[in-house]
């Protein structure tokens, strides 16, 4: 632990220009005096560390001393600062608090190099609540690293509810949606869980020795079960955008009635819903099965306005 916050306050000061004996004893729970220790084992080991007397004075690293940045061209430091940034912002993992630091300290004193990293910024969260969602991603990436087992509520896309006891094993980010990638001790298998349909967490206080996932996890597969079939859409240009966005633009074709899209997808209460989303401006062309069920969705819906 000793040389661990050694290394970590080596970092800060090269990231920073003047840091008080006061908050790094506050940042890494230790005491002032302890701190001085260390200060003084980092400069019999050749770190040309100085102290700044003054109400706003502390420690500082010579500002001719700094790590080479000749590995990274400032194109490519800029994209590792704000791709670790952006991921930070979601999960707040400390880990990654220290590649920023760690980062940020191998540009100290080079003025070509800008450290704004704004232009990159990843929400997966709701409109609503999005520090709730957060709190939940923050919890399963602390847990997976931790190996705690959990257990949590979870909404399924059919509207049941169950409670699980899983094995988080990673975070997954795919299609703009956070999953975790757990072991499900109820199914005794693997399952991926979407953030947004947990409701509850709660440790059970055991951990879990990780289990044998294979070379790859399944993103191929994953969602896919018996009921999917190549479905056929015909879409007029009102809403061809936002299906776009759904289905993905390399799968449209522009004909002259309109633009034509062929995908699988599970066919399952879900999709219905999502298709009739689009009133009007979206039309199954095949299978017929799809077609019948929508149709049948349709006319229920419309008996409630009779």
């Amino acid at each position: 632990m000793k040389y661990e916050i050694m290394i970590n306050i080596l970092f800060t000061l090269l990231s920073k220009d003047i840091v008080s004996a006061t908050r790094l004893a506050q940042k890494y729970e230790v005491t002032t005096r302890t701190i001085y220790r260390y200060i003084d084992s980092l400069s019999l080991a050749g770190v040309p560390i100085e102290t700044v007397r003054g109400a706003d004075g502390g420690f500082r690293i010579r500002p001719s001393f700094k790590l080479t940045a000749g590995f990274l061209t400032e194109e490519e430091y800029n994209g590792a600062l704000n791709a670790v940034n952006a991921i930070n912002s979601e999960i707040s993992d400390p880990v990654l608090e220290r590649v920023i630091e760690k980062l940020k300290s191998v540009k100290r004193g080079n003025s070509a190099i800008s450290l704004k990293s704004g232009n990159l910024i990843i929400d997966a969260g709701p409109w609503l609540n999005t520090d709730g969602y957060k709190q939940k991603l923050s919890e399963m990436a602390y847990s997976a690293d931790k190996q705690e087992v959990l257990e949590i509520k979870y909404f399924d896309r059919n509207g049941e509810i169950s409670n699980r006891q899983i094995e988080p094993h990673t975070l997954v980010f795919k299609q703009g949606v956070w999953y975790v990638y757990a072991f499900c001790r109820t199914r005794q298998d693997f399952r991926f869980f979407k953030i947004a349909r947990i409701g509850e967490i709660k440790t059970v206080k055991e951990t879990f020795t990780k289990r044998e996932t294979g070379e790859s996890l399944p993103f191929d597969t994953w969602f896919i079960g018996e009921n999917t079939q190549e479905i056929e859409f015909l879409v007029d240009k009102t809403v061809i955008s936002d299906v776009e966005e759904w289905l993905g633009v390399e799968n449209v074709e522009s004909k002259d009635d309109g633009y034509h899209i062929k995908v699988s997808l599970p066919i399952e209460k879900s999709l219905i819903m999502k298709i009739l989303s689009f009133g009007s401006g979206i039309k199954v062309i095949s299978p017929k099965s799809l077609k019948d069920e929508i149709k049948t969705t349709a006319l229920n819906l419309a008996k409630l306005y009779e």
